[in-house]
């Protein structure tokens, strides 16, 4: 085999994260607030977090991995590819952990995830357990 087969199988790698750095970089932490919609979006950060973090992983790596050869071309363009893939992700990532931290989603996600578990609670207690 030849010797360089292993970077044609990272720059592969980076090529097959593309859709994954673009929904991550693209998607909103808030999809109420982005349509116009004052409203709260309990699963929204999530869901950016979702795809942007394997993304920055994959894209931190083969960044890091080709800037140790940033002599060559061919490595210090998919570097600088890969940090300029970063930085989107990187203010999208900010962008959904400040939303997730804002005190009125704090307080309104938390108490509809505890009205939706307080019916089975009661029911539970419907039926209590003999001590013995």
């Amino acid at each position: 085999m030849r010797k360089g087969w292993l970077s044609w199988l990272g720059y592969c790698v980076l090529i097959a994260a593309l859709p994954l750095a673009m929904l991550g970089a693209v998607s909103e932490a808030n999809e109420y607030r982005a349509m116009g919609v004052d409203a709260l979006d309990c699963d929204g950060p999530l869901g950016v977090l979702l795809f942007s973090v394997p993304a920055i992983l994959i894209y931190a790596a083969g960044g890091i991995l080709n800037a140790r050869r940033f002599r060559r071309r061919r490595s210090a363009m998919v570097a600088c590819l890969c940090g300029l893939i970063c930085v989107p992700l990187t203010v999208n990532i900010g962008a959904a952990l400040r939303e997730s931290n804002r005190p009125d989603v704090r307080d309104g996600c938390r108490s509809a995830t505890a009205q939706s578990v307080a019916p089975s609670v009661s029911r539970l207690r419907r039926y209590p357990v003999a001590s013995t």
